[in-house]
């Protein structure tokens, strides 16, 4: 019997022990296995990691326009409907206010700016604007400036576009789902006709000569994909030529309003095709290209595990085109989770900042006694606003994710003991 943090996993004529707790992991050849049974059964006292210095905000979300020239299906931000008294665009002023502020609140700066909407691309003056603003404010302070990105729908992507991605980004987010039948089967355009694949892999084919910046592209998997799961992961094969950098996929948030009928054959299901798109992935890791699996890789070797599913509300925090501000992105537009308002100087911003470094993992018994706890953040079950959109509660992780992540992270630390 093994505790429930520790993860005994068959690799190849050995064993592979993962502990949860230690961030370890070991070799054990299968006749000696019985020579490390009180390591196994025998509990200890837990350890949780703290969390952390607050002096940087690892991302500030600024959001620079509230609409959107799409219209898709599943898109989180429409099934809330709270923004139709919402400005458009947002002002200079609170550019300038939101910016104060979060340098008022972490004194070393910001990691990382990401833009967003709505589409960002409607608004480019104020995304051009912020990052002169910032870039003054870092040089007067002497301080290290952030690192810039946007998550785009990658259909306004001009020669405008192109130029500033090349001067100040290292790397944009595309949304993009697959071959034009199953991308557009879900991604239309809110007041026209036309297919968005099209729009989203011309501009990808016209700007790729000089192109300085990396390409992610975020993949939505939906049931569309799921319907052939097990003959072909063909869409997220046709994205990788495209000539993108790498492809992220993600389950789809909300899952029981979206005709979804059968959970546990849908978990079944998405599992299947992310352990293909691993296995594909796979395929091209060696000694000397580990950055697909660096976050997890990051975790094992500084031995940080965390306490939290995601650094929403305090190492994260997203501010909306009216000032407001919130965990992240996930829940803005939803004023049950208002953190303060930067035109007001962000009262009760510590105060309710607070409330989410106290979300702890150690404080949900089931997450604290699994064995991927401290690595989770990593995965796609660490996302409280995903947890809210799908449950209604910010400490009560989707389960359906939890499994998906614990089979991606079985094979990657396998993958990882291989290599090392």
């Amino acid at each position: 019997m093994v505790n429930d943090y520790m993860k005994l996993m068959e690799l190849n004529d050995d064993f592979l022990l993962f502990d949860g707790d230690l961030l370890k992991m070991y070799k054990i050849p299968k006749d000696k296995l019985h020579e490390v049974h009180d390591y196994l059964e025998n509990p200890r006292e837990r350890h949780f990691a703290e969390v952390g210095s607050l002096d940087r905000l690892g991302r500030l979300t600024l959001c620079v326009s509230s609409v959107c020239n799409l219209a898709c299906k599943y898109c989180y931000e429409s099934q809330q409907n709270f923004c139709e008294h919402k400005q458009a665009f947002i002002s200079v002023e609170t550019i300038q206010k939101a910016i104060n502020f979060v340098f008022s609140q972490y004194c070393e700066g910001i990691g990382c700016v990401q833009f967003f909407g709505g589409e960002p691309l409607l608004n480019i003056k104020a995304i051009r604007y912020t990052i002169e603003y910032i870039s003054e404010i870092c040089l007067k302070r002497s301080i290290k400036p952030p690192a810039y990105t946007i998550v785009t729908n990658g259909t306004l992507i001009n020669e405008e576009a192109h130029n500033l991605f090349n001067q100040y980004f290292g790397r944009i987010t595309i949304s993009l789902d697959g071959r034009k039948e199953i991308n557009d089967a879900n991604r239309v355009f809110a007041k026209h006709a036309g297919s968005v694949y099209e729009n989203v892999s011309a501009n990808l084919t016209k700007f790729a000569k000089d192109r300085k910046y990396l390409i992610d592209v975020q993949m939505t998997i939906t049931e569309c994909h799921l319907q052939n799961v097990n003959s072909d992961i063909i869409d997220y094969l046709h994205i990788k030529k495209l000539g993108v950098t790498s492809v992220h996929i993600t389950p789809l948030i909300n899952t029981k309003d979206y005709q979804v009928a059968e959970r546990e054959k849908y978990t079944s299901r998405i599992i299947e095709y992310f352990r293909k798109c691993y296995e594909h992935e796979m395929q091209y890791i060696d000694k000397t290209n580990y950055y697909k699996l660096l976050s997890l890789v990051r975790i094992l070797k500084e031995k940080t595990p965390s306490d939290h599913y995601c650094g929403a509300g305090f190492k994260d925090i997203s501010i909306d085109v009216l000032g407001d501000i919130y965990p992240c992105f996930m829940f803005n537009d939803n004023p049950a989770f208002v953190m303060g308002n930067v035109l007001s100087d962000g009262k009760d911003f510590v105060a309710n900042r607070d409330t989410y470094i106290s979300n702890t993992i150690s404080r949900n018994q089931k997450c604290a006694n699994c064995w991927a706890h401290g690595i989770c953040s990593s995965g796609h079950s660490g996302c409280i606003g995903a947890y809210y959109l799908e449950n209604g509660r910010i400490d009560r992780p989707i389960e359906h994710n939890c499994a998906l992540t614990k089979s991606v992270f079985e094979n990657a630390l396998c993958k990882i003991a291989q290599l090392t």
